[in-house]
């Protein structure tokens, strides 16, 4: 991954190159299939607010979305001891995020800088949440 800002602002995918209305369908679906898309990171030279921010947003996210998956009792998270299994879940990717790199993606740049795009992806894990919450239900509780 190319750590320099400015090769990131240049890329003809980058936030600013497509911050048009006609542009975004065709950056969302470079986001997601090309592996080359220029995706904000961290570098030596970002600052420890720049760090904090992203790590924060990070663990918002992981701790946001599996907690309330288990809020909403989906059924592949329960436990007798829920809050157990929540952290070793949130250890377990934040431990695969470094394996992988993607902890020095700017999250919250990525969060921010492409809301456009992070909006949709919300609101489709939410549903996917929801209607696993109504597949699991039983005819009984649903009256």
């Amino acid at each position: 991954m190319d750590n320099n800002p400015k090769a990131t602002d240049e890329h003809e995918l980058s936030e600013k190159q497509t911050n048009t209305e006609e542009s975004k369908l065709s950056t969302a679906i470079a986001a997601v299939t090309d592996p080359k898309f220029p995706l904000p990171s961290l570098t030596a030279e970002s600052s420890s607010l720049r760090y904090a921010l992203s790590f924060g947003t990070l663990l918002a996210l992981l701790v946001g979305g599996i907690g309330g998956a288990m809020y909403c009792g989906v059924e592949m998270l329960q436990s007798s001891q829920p809050l157990a299994l929540g952290a070793f879940a949130v250890a377990t990717m934040i431990a695969a995020f470094f394996l992988t790199g993607t902890i020095w993606i700017d999250w919250f740049e990525l969060v921010v800088g492409y809301w456009w795009l992070s909006i949709p992806i919300g609101a489709l894990a939410g549903i996917a949440v929801v209607l696993n919450i109504e597949a699991s239900a039983t005819l009984a509780e649903t009256e």
